[in-house]
């Protein structure tokens, strides 16, 4: 019995082992849809890619540039059986040229590695093509346009906006005689975004006794304008147009009027392809104040 239970137990090894080396190696690198990924192509941006590593092997992936990282960038495949691994791919954002390069995948006990080619667009050239520095006063059938009204009728909405003429800059307050409620927006003249792809726009500005929530950016394609009638140069409603808010990458310290800070670029590229106009938003409230300058305007673009 003994000799007999010796042969069955050495039978069983010799199967195992011919399974070992039966086994077929596999791997597949697919995209979202399952798809065969062979090549990625990203905008300057860059971004994020989906991917993944159908395996029955252990398997590695790395980049021969340091703008790519993968997560996870290997598997340990402990049992020899087909694994399917999410796998992300960062593309940093292009500051310079076009650029390329080629991520590897190696499977253990595969001589032929999967690559995949990493394509990524220049970054754009922006050309100015709107400038606002308020050397003179910028209220015009085709040029800026006001809108101000709010709950206290004790004081003239009017009164939101103003220009410092002799230090050209553009300030909001809705202090005058004591804090009143006020909403207020400036609108720019008409922006032609018609043949670019991509839009940004900067200013440089600083802010005192506000919230910064009080004082915001706003773009419209479908903006529209009141007409200035009998010289009467601002309107008591909102701006016509359906606004998206803007983001203001930095807002000063809100501690002076004195050092104006870049606001840094505002992308305006969800609106490229169209004519617009953007828009300062200013609140004030009968607790809430504060005042609102700005300087240096520029919208640039770039095809």
């Amino acid at each position: 019995m003994k000799i007999k239970s010796l042969m069955f137990a050495a039978m069983a090894v010799c199967l195992c082992v011919a399974c070992t080396k039966d086994k077929v190696p596999t791997m597949d690198v697919t995209d979202a849809e399952g798809n065969a990924l062979t090549s990625i192509s990203l905008t300057f941006e860059g971004g994020e890619a989906n991917a993944n590593v159908i395996s029955n092997c252990t398997w590695s992936a790395s980049a021969n540039a340091n703008w790519i990282t993968i997560s996870p960038a290997s598997y340990t495949n402990p049992n020899d059986e087909e694994k399917s691994t999410p796998v992300i791919i960062t593309i940093a954002k292009n500051d310079g040229d076009a650029r390329t390069a080629v991520i590897t995948v190696t499977a253990s006990e595969m001589d032929t590695p999967v690559q995949i080619t990493v394509n990524q667009e220049e970054s754009p050239v922006y050309n100015p093509i709107f400038t606002e520095s308020w050397e003179v006063w910028p209220v015009s059938e085709d040029g800026w346009s006001y809108y101000c009204f709010g709950t206290d009728e004790d004081h003239d909405q009017s009164c939101v906006w103003g220009w410092a003429y002799e230090a050209q800059y553009y300030y909001g307050s809705s202090y005058w005689d004591g804090l009143f409620d006020a909403e207020a927006w400036l609108v720019s003249p008409v922006i032609d975004l018609e043949q670019y792809r991509y839009a940004i726009l900067n200013f440089n500005h600083c802010y005192q006794w506000a919230d910064p929530d009080q004082l915001t950016v706003w773009a419209a394609v479908d903006a529209g304008v009141y007409p200035i009638e009998d010289g009467y140069w601002f309107h008591k409603a909102r701006p016509l147009g359906t606004w998206s808010q803007l983001f203001i990458p930095h807002m000063p310290s809100g501690d002076n009027l004195v050092t104006f800070e870049p606001t840094g670029d505002i992308d305006l590229s969800d609106f490229a392809g169209n004519k617009i106009r953007f828009a300062f938003r200013y609140i004030g409230t009968t607790t809430i104040a504060g005042t609102w300058q700005f300087d240096d305007i520029v919208v640039s673009a770039a095809e």
